[in-house]
């Protein structure tokens, strides 16, 4: 095939498959013509539902209405989040999913005891069946990513994500959450109706609506619009309502703190400011999703306020995936006034705003079409399904307010209806910095003494021991998950899970040293330091977590 005929234009005017591929594709994503004011049979603005139907259901269908090629946004950005999850767990996997680890079988059966949470990584205990898991759920990732038979990939990605999630859930994260959430909602909403596999093999000549509303839709929202919402409200403690403090405390914590974060601790005018901003966006969340209906503009705008918030989290306390989560998932908000502007002013350019495909899949697309199969987009769920999701929805919102409250409202939500969410983990409890940020806070130091007679520091395999401040406390943790895992451990009675802490570490060294270098004796120290209202800190004070001598 010549050079000329893989030019977009020409080949959205064949016949091959491939053309009629790029065609689908460009059903949803091509600029009106500027020079044609009459509304085309296929634009957003021709399909807007209009008589029938009340004024109510006209608003909610704006307000939780998502655009379809925001929605074929979100199901690539959570494909990409599910990858990079896996990419970045895969760090670690022996440390954090094998009994070689830090987390044996025989313990998670002891820390979910209460809780009604399953787990397929916990069959079987040795590295090769958890890097088989991983890359099994790498492949149904990329699969949801292309948008190739989605509505079954995105059920088998929420149930390996929740899977790998119950095998170590001292290393979970609010973003684990998040992200755990906006998987099990993602499953009730036809993501491949749009930029997907699906929707170039579909045949069955349904027109596609510009907007996706349904339970599934209001569920994704209402659960975006809680998250901040009931964030906010747990944020009952005085740093946050009396004296602003709370960012100021936050960019403090050792733990957590960036460069950026230790540059501003000196602008104490300025925080407090901050602390007013980021307690106001997150309890006015659920008002202007509701403000954002009347107005394309404005509900971009407020998209990228959300989107800026998360940013600026990534840039001043280290968090792992939680702010690149939060930003991602606002971007389903986008609304059809955003495309169609995006498209028009694409169309000025030299280059084409339109997905396509690489030349090489083109030359190979009659035998790739041949295998794969089509499969009904699915726009609108079972009534079964949709009452399902209309009960967890109000489930996870009952849920939300009991944690608010949990003595005054546990007589309307028992202890006992708990395994309806945790079997599906929609459990979820959204206090970050609450009631306030942690005021004491630190860094883990593992001294050992070695059959010669040497002190090392196990955790970063120096000698002597240093235990005084690093430059930056929060760069000695390896990443996000180890900085979860010992901020964990050092919390409440946790003695069994630093006694499998101290062993992996014991067995790491004494395998990569001689017999007369053998760790004979270890402890665990938290040296910790507080925050003090006159924005002062502490000296350090050594607090002994574990002792004891290995075998």
């Amino acid at each position: 095939m010549s050079s000329a005929r893989l030019h977009p234009t020409r080949v959205l005017r064949s016949r091959s498959g491939f053309g009629r591929l790029l065609a689908s594709f460009a059903r949803t994503a091509a600029p009106r013509p500027p020079a044609d004011t009459t509304p085309s049979p296929t634009t957003p603005e021709s399909l807007e539902p209009s008589g029938g139907r009340s004024r109510l259901y006209l608003f909610a269908e704006k307000m939780f209405g998502i655009d379809i090629r925001s929605l074929a946004l979100f199901r690539i950005c959570l494909a990409l989040l599910m990858l990079s999850d896996l990419l970045y767990r895969a760090q670690d996997m022996q440390a954090h999913y094998t009994d070689a680890g830090v987390m044996p079988i025989a313990l998670v059966s002891v820390v979910q005891q209460q809780h009604w949470y399953w787990s397929i990584h916990t069959m079987h205990p040795a590295l090769p069946f958890e890097v088989g898991l991983f890359v099994l759920a790498g492949l149904f990732a990329l699969s949801l990513l292309v948008g190739y038979r989605t509505r079954t990939v995105s059920v088998i990605c929420w149930l390996l994500l929740i899977s790998l999630q119950n095998r170590n859930t001292m290393v979970l994260t609010g973003g684990d959450q998040m992200l755990r959430m906006l998987a099990f909602w993602g499953m009730f909403l036809p993501l491949g109706v749009c930029w997907s596999v699906d929707r170039a093999l579909d045949k069955s000549g349904e027109i596609v609506p510009p907007r996706i509303f349904s339970m599934g839709s209001i569920a994704l929202l209402v659960q975006l619009a809680s998250i901040y919402l009931f964030g906010a409200l747990l944020k009952s403690g005085p740093t946050w309502h009396t004296d602003n403090t709370a960012v100021f405390y936050s960019l403090s914590m050792d733990q957590f703190s960036t460069p950026l974060a230790l540059s501003l601790l000196h602008y104490h005018d300025l925080l407090k400011v901050l602390t007013i901003l980021a307690y106001r966006l997150e309890l006015l969340a659920p008002l202007f999703l509701l403000a954002s209906a009347f107005s394309g503009l404005f509900r971009t705008l407020i998209v990228f306020l959300y989107v800026g918030f998360h940013i600026s989290l990534g840039l001043t306390l280290e968090l792992g995936l939680f702010p690149v989560i939060g930003a991602f998932a606002w971007l389903v908000l986008l609304p059809s006034w955003f495309w169609e502007t995006l498209f028009r002013l694409s169309a000025r350019l030299p280059f084409r705003f339109a997905p396509t495909l690489p030349p090489a899949l083109l030359l190979h697309w009659p035998a790739l079409r041949e295998r794969l199969r089509p499969q009904r987009l699915h726009l609108r769920s079972p009534r079964l399904v949709s009452g399902l999701v209309a009960f967890y929805l109000v489930y996870i919102l009952a849920w939300n307010v009991r944690v608010l409250d949990f003595d005054r409202y546990v007589h309307l939500f028992p202890r006992s209806w708990n395994w309806i969410g945790e079997v599906v983990r929609v459990d979820q409890y959204w206090a970050l910095f609450a009631p306030d940020p942690m005021m004491s806070h630190g860094w883990v130091v593992v001294p050992a003494i070695l059959a010669n007679g040497q002190e090392v520091d196990l955790k970063t395999d120096a000698a002597p021991v240093n235990w005084n401040p690093p430059p930056l406390v929060s760069a000695t943790y390896y990443n996000e998950r180890w900085r979860k895992y010992l901020m964990n451990i050092c919390e409440g009675d946790n003695q069994s899970h630093c006694f499998t802490y101290a062993s992996y570490l014991g067995n790491h060294w004494n395998q990569t040293h001689p017999p007369e270098q053998r760790v004979k004796k270890v402890s665990i120290y938290m040296v910790r330091r507080t925050a003090l209202p006159n924005y002062q800190l502490t000296d350090p004070e050594r607090v002994q977590l574990f002792i004891g001598e290995y075998p």
